[in-house]
């Protein structure tokens, strides 16, 4: 491995992403375009690295959330078509068209900023409406569509490029109920001659399960980084491509009866030999913080989910190993270690390397990423240094 990047880290595995973009092609029909998803610093993995792979690979469009995601992308020097899917404000409107990002609007004061700032500029800005058929988040509402796009129309500066909409749901007949209320808008835009150039509803679960949602484009996000929402045949085809590693750090023997960690909540039952390592919660590990329970349903919701992951834990085990063998977490897990149990895996070393489960949004930025390709590290991206920024009073 990699020397001087600490004793954790995430590997980033950009083949895996780029053969999982081509299971995506295989699924759609010849010509629908794919907008790759980056937002969240593309779900934990890093935007710049996985946005330069995608590029290379072919991609049509990237998905961002906020202004900042798409100004990082173009500092990195992607050129790529950028949609912007969050909200912005007005005062958002010249960096948007400066750059050259495509805009999601759903309120003529950012159409008119945006259309303002385009022409100051000698441009014509591209936005995407979003109507808003059962996510209540963001868009318009559908028996406004033809009343908004008249408004869009009579701004100058902007081209009406796109109309989209968002699922709420990964059960097929909600997200049905929802295509049809979209499907509804287009034909109305249709017949005033109001359609966009560019349709797109599928998110990665409507675009394996709802094929007439897919429109002129998908927007893929999950399946990229290998997970296939509720379609088993799919995730079989996906590979993973995030691993979470952390280094032993010291080997301790715990006599029967010790308690080990915060709290001594776990007390050995018997004599053991355990392992810390330098990863904890300020890390994202066992970070998982749920729902609050605020009636009957969400406690049902709970145990079954505690009851799976219960279930998954007792057949596959729960994702630590070592030297390709399972560890089982022993105590609580601390701020910036925990231990687990290595009693049955022999020849462990100081400095063994441990493979941990953990959710990808959930680790933050100060955890080097490791970016291999062909099996072997690439690149590595490294915690970038706080700037301060002195307020006047």
């Amino acid at each position: 491995m990699v020397a001087n990047i600490g004793p954790t880290w995430v590997e980033v595995d950009l083949d895996a992403v780029a053969h999982n973009l081509k299971i995506v092609r295989q699924i759609i029909r010849p010509g629908v375009k794919v907008m790759a998803v980056v937002k969240a610093d593309a779900y934990g993995h890093g935007a710049l690295s996985v946005a330069e792979l995608l590029v290379n690979e072919g991609i049509e469009y990237l998905g961002v959330f906020t202004l900042q995601e798409a100004v990082e992308l173009r500092a990195g020097g992607i050129k790529k078509p950028i949609v912007l899917l969050g909200a912005i404000a007005p005062d958002q409107a010249a960096q948007v068209v400066s750059l050259d990002i495509e805009a999601s609007v759903s309120s003529v004061d950012v159409a008119e900023a945006l259309g303002k700032a385009a022409i100051e500029r000698g441009k014509r800005v591209r936005v995407h409406v979003e109507v808003d058929t059962g996510m209540n988040r963001f868009g318009i509402r559908p028996c406004d569509a033809e009343s908004f796009m008249d408004a869009l129309g009579a701004i100058a500066g902007i081209e009406i490029y796109g109309l989209y909409t968002h699922f709420a749901h990964h059960k097929k007949e909600q997200n049905r109920r929802q295509l049809r209320q979209f499907q509804a808008v287009i034909s109305r835009l249709d017949e005033k001659g109001l359609r966009p150039k560019l349709l797109h509803a599928a998110n990665s679960t409507a675009m394996l399960t709802l094929p007439e949602s897919h429109f002129d484009m998908v927007r893929v996000g999950n399946i990229l980084y290998g997970i296939a929402p509720g379609v088993p045949s799919v995730a079989k085809k996906l590979q993973p491509t995030w691993r979470l590693k952390s280094k032993v750090v010291q080997l301790r023997q715990v006599a029967k009866g010790q308690g080990v960690g915060y709290g001594s909540d776990f007390i050995a039952p018997r004599d053991m030999k355990v392992a810390v390592l330098a990863v904890g919660l300020a890390d994202g590990f066992m970070l998982d913080v749920e729902r609050p329970v605020c009636k009957w349903s969400d406690l049902v919701r709970y145990l079954l989910r505690a009851g799976i992951r219960g279930w998954r834990m007792l057949r596959n085990g729960n994702g630590i190993t070592v030297r390709n063998v399972q560890a089982r977490l022993v105590g609580r897990v601390g701020m910036q270690h925990c231990v687990i149990d290595v009693s049955n895996i022999k020849e462990i070393r100081i400095g063994d390397m441990v493979s941990l489960p953990c959710r990808w949004t959930a680790v933050p930025p100060h955890v080097p990423r490791v970016y291999i390709r062909e099996g072997q590290p690439n690149r590595i991206a490294l915690p970038v240094e706080r700037q301060f920024l002195t307020l006047e009073s």
